[in-house]
């Protein structure tokens, strides 16, 4: 396995890697009120910055920097050239070394600080051992740095800290400049020696930021002001200095002895009063109580697998979640665009963790906003340069904008997945008195989502800047399948939380039927099977029959296809679209769409369009297809710059880039992981809880555990054993596949009990259910292989076509796309002959043994036929154009001729 970063015990590691700030540190919510958002960057090398973020000043990536703190060794003070040479010593001083330049350093983050154990490379000189340990602090802005220096000479540690700037771009992005430390860091600063071992450095005024850094170390040190322009080494920064330096650090210096271990910390506050930096000097032993701090914070959610890459995977994410909260509303970045967007996708992740109070307080900070009647009836005012013809779009009844700020512009429309957000909330937590609270607010979202993006009520909505790869998408009114998804299942849910409230579900029933009937009727392609992406509404109105990721996932993530449906749009990703592999253990990643050229972001590589579909596919019930995307998402935790992060866009190989900690990438990795690994999924709405793991065939246990569920799973041989623990009154269903053909023994508690068996695509599942909060479902399953299928990998139009089961019987076949001419089966052998167009294609077979009932589905690739050429005999070949229109567009003339409604087999489960 080839990873950047090595897996060990509660932490990713690296050797000598001269990265700086690649990894941010994150504190507590006693400063939430601010606007800004401090948090620490530290790094592979032991170099540690403070940085602010401040969405009101910048909604972008920009940070500010509060200082930056250095450590080494020198043996003297002043610059010192050796007696003895060593390689490369003549042309510089080699008896001083910051930490952070020195090679060899082993750098670990433990999912919430850094540890560093350095040996400076003194070739000819002093033996020195150090070990760092890079807190950030829970109670206060700022950090701890925990210091352990050995040396068998005497030498002096030194210290640096200062350079409070103004706004310079993203301080944590590898392509910023002004992320190294430098001397101008510091010009304007004001330094203040307040006595013993600490200090305080404030900015430079006329910055427009107030900050204040106060530091202090717990053991005695000799405390004096440094000139930054001297800090290129230790020994030149702790020699003699000019009385008013024009860029003035902290400068803390003290002699170790010979022999000698010194054991300490400097702590590191932000406007905090001195009284608080004192309390901390007098702490005996600060780390460990910083270490539990963020221990208990990340025990949101545990996990205990037969991979211990996914579970280090666990923590950093359950940390940048809770970063990203901040001041009631959840933001796009835990440091990056901390901007407090009503989306991306960032509520589902905290929702599975039981922060239920969190999500509701992230709507109703958004929904304060929300466009009333009144104001939508009055003058027409643009709040915002640019707003240009859409203007009174944005005075609409019922809008809700995307920041909470007052601003009533229309740019992104982030109310979709809002609104889903907030609704998937209400599933798992079952508050009907917040449901109750929110009804209004959402129907009117509803109804505004009609007003203006369907506007000629054919149920089909129109796509307008609604999903996080919307960025370079343009639908021209078009009708779409995202936007119809999002609003069909919003209304579908709305009349079932109407009917438990006791009001009129008719308009959203109604309204759900619309879209569901309209989307099947226009959009979903038969002898495709696919969803189309959109319907043209000028020219010839044609359909655009190839989807994006985002429509595939939607579309089964809201019910708005069957079973069979869902998985041919599984395979349409498998068959049409870019496959890569990771290079660490051979993960699968998606491309978004087949749209070229390649764009940001309508064609790309992203860990969470990656995510979302691997819990479409589990949801599917396609457990072994899911896992090979999670496990590329989770090699991808260990092969970037970043320990324990996957930015927001990759590589083939695994690599991410760009911006880290990005909520929707948290969000969406915890819910995949309990939704979708695990299968935990919660319809408290309709009193169930349902647990349906997907975990790989050949693990024997696993445990997962949140706020609001525990599991804990076990087999030995053919007998598994699943515990759910939640205190959630509803009944709860556990599934199980056979992995055989029979069942010998179910019991509930040691008891026996009754189950059923449903056919799956794919499996057969044992369903069992009961009322216990606290239940050990016992399956001992019988003997006998599962059935399976054979049929041809790829075939071409005209070919014979046999598909053979084995270990069972067929007593159903299910051809959707129609791609069987003539199809018909006897005994365990389906026959006919292939037509249609090349691409993907499946046959689903009804296939049963003892107990054992499911969907086996045979997945067929049809070939382009050979173009048969006569032979040329000297003479040049010439071009021959070929009409490529067929293979993209499909007219809705074409549709409306097909039989795109087939009737559906008897006996089809819902999705697992």
């Amino acid at each position: 396995m080839d990873t950047r970063y090595a897996p060990v015990e509660d932490g990713f590691r690296i050797v000598g890697s001269p990265e700086t700030f690649n990894r941010a540190l994150y504190g507590g919510h006693s400063q939430d009120p601010l606007p800004e958002r401090y948090f620490t960057a530290a790094g592979d090398a032991p170099v540690v910055m403070g940085a602010i973020s401040d969405w009101r000043k910048r909604e972008d990536c920009s940070h500010a920097k509060c200082g930056t703190f250095m450590a080494g060794i020198a043996v003297t003070p002043g610059y010192h050239l050796p007696i003895f040479y060593y390689h490369g010593e003549r042309d510089g001083d080699r008896t001083a070394e910051w930490f952070h330049q020195s090679p060899g350093t082993v750098s670990t983050f433990r999912t919430g600080w850094m540890e560093y154990a350095v040996k400076p490379f003194f070739q000819c000189y002093p033996v020195v051992s150090a070990r760092l340990e890079v807190l950030p602090l829970q109670s206060e802005d700022g950090f701890l740095v925990g210091l352990e220096v050995s040396t068998d000479q005497r030498e002096n540690l030194v210290i640096a800290f200062g350079g409070v700037t103004d706004f310079l771009g993203n301080l944590v992005s590898p392509f910023t400049e002004a992320r190294t430390f430098r001397p101008e860091d510091c010009r304007g600063n004001e330094v203040q020696l307040t006595g013993g071992s600490t200090a305080l450095v404030r900015g430079a005024p006329g910055l427009g930021i107030h900050t204040e850094m106060r530091l202090g170390a717990s053991f005695p040190v000799e405390v004096s002001i440094g000139d930054a322009a001297e800090a290129i080494r230790p020994g030149r920064f702790a020699g003699p200095v000019t009385e008013k330096p024009e860029h003035p650090m902290v400068r803390m210096i003290v002699v170790v002895d010979a022999g000698q271990t010194l054991k300490g910390f400097v702590v590191v506050l932000r406007n905090a009063p001195s009284e608080a930096l004192a309390t901390w000097l007098r702490r005996e032993d600060p780390v460990t109580e910083l270490k539990r701090q963020i221990r208990d914070k990340a025990r949101a959610l545990e996990l205990r697998t037969p991979d211990p890459m996914l579970d280090l995977t666990v923590a950093p994410n359950v940390l940048a979640m809770d970063a990203c909260w901040h001041d009631n509303a959840f933001c796009h970045g835990a440091h990056s665009w901390h901007c407090p967007y009503m989306g991306w996708r960032n509520w589902y992740g905290p929702t599975v963790l039981g922060w239920h109070e969190r999500v509701q307080a992230a709507f109703r900070t958004h929904a304060r906003y929300q466009v009333s009647r009144d104001e939508a009836d009055g003058p027409e005012t643009v709040v915002w340069e640019g707003t240009g013809p859409y203007s009174r779009l944005q005075h609409s009844f019922g809008y809700i904008p995307e920041i909470p700020d007052g601003r009533r512009t229309l740019f992104y429309n982030m109310q979709e997945v809002g609104v889903d957000m907030a609704l998937h909330g209400l599933e798992w937590s079952g508050d009907l008195a917040y449901a109750a609270e929110i009804f209004g607010p959402i129907a009117d979202v509803l109804d505004w989502e009609e007003r203006l993006l369907d506007p000629d009520n054919d149920g089909l909505y129109q796509n307008w800047l609604n999903t996080w790869i919307s960025d370079a998408h343009s639908y021209n009114g078009g009708g779409c399948s995202q936007a119809s998804a999002y609003n069909y299942r919003a209304n579908r849910l709305m009349a079932r939380i109407a009917d438990r409230l006791g009001r009129d579900p008719a308009r959203f029933r109604e309204r759900a039927e619309r879209i569901r009937s309209a989307c099947q009727r226009v959009l979903w392609l038969a002898d495709r099977g696919v969803m189309a992406e959109y319907v043209d509404t000028v020219g010839n109105r044609l359909v655009h029959p190839s989807p994006e990721l985002a429509t595939i996932y939607h579309s089964i993530e809201t019910d708005l296809v069957d079973p069979f449906q869902a998985y041919q749009l599984l395979r349409f990703t498998e068959t049409d679209l870019r496959n890569v592999h990771t290079l660490a253990r051979n993960g699968r990643l998606v491309w978004s769409s087949n749209w070229y050229p390649q764009n940001y972001s309508s064609c790309g590589l992203y860990p969470a369009e990656n995510l979302h579909l691997a819990w479409a596919y589990y949801q599917c019930g396609q457990e072994e297809r899911g896992n090979d995307l999670l496990r590329a998402v989770t090699d991808a935790h260990f092969l970037s710059r970043y320990p324990g992060v996957v930015a927001h866009c990759m590589t083939e190989s695994g690599f991410s880039e760009g911006s880290s900690d990005f909520s929707e990438i948290s969000s969406l990795h915890l819910r995949t992981l309990v939704e979708g690994l695990f299968g935990v999924r919660f319809h408290l709405l309709d009193g169930l809880i349902r647990v349906a793991p997907n975990l790989p065939r050949e693990w024997e246990q696993a445990e997962l555990t949140t706020a609001a569920v525990a599991i804990w799973y076990h087999r030995h041989g053919e007998e598994e054993i699943l515990m759910v623990r939640a205190e959630a009154k509803a009944r709860r269903e556990a599934r199980l596949r056979l992995r055989g053909t029979s069942i010998k023994e179910v019991t509930v508690n040691g008891r026996p009990s009754p189950f059923r068996i449903e056919p799956g695509i794919g499996f057969s599942a044992c369903v069992v259910e009961t009322k216990e909060p606290e239940a050990e479902v016992r399956v001992v399953h019988g003997e006998g292989p599962v059935p399976t299928l054979a049929c041809p990998a790829r075939v071409t139009a005209g070919d014979g076509v046999t598909i053979e089961v084995q270990g069972g019987r067929i007593v159903e076949v299910f051809d959707p796309s129609g791609c069987l001419k003539d199809c018909h089966w006897h005994g365990t052998r389906v026959h006919g002959t292939a037509r249609g167009h090349a691409g993907g294609h499946v046959v689903f077979v009804r296939v049963e043994q003892d107990r054992w009932t499911g969907w086996l589905p045979a997945d067929l690739v049809f070939a382009e036929p050979m173009p048969i050429r006569p032979s040329v005999s000297g003479a040049s070949l010439e071009w021959i154009p070929v009409p490529i229109d067929p293979q993209y567009t499909l007219g809705l003339t074409e549709i409306h001729a097909q039989e795109y409604r087939r009737p559906r087999p008897s006996g089809y489960s819902i999705m697992a």
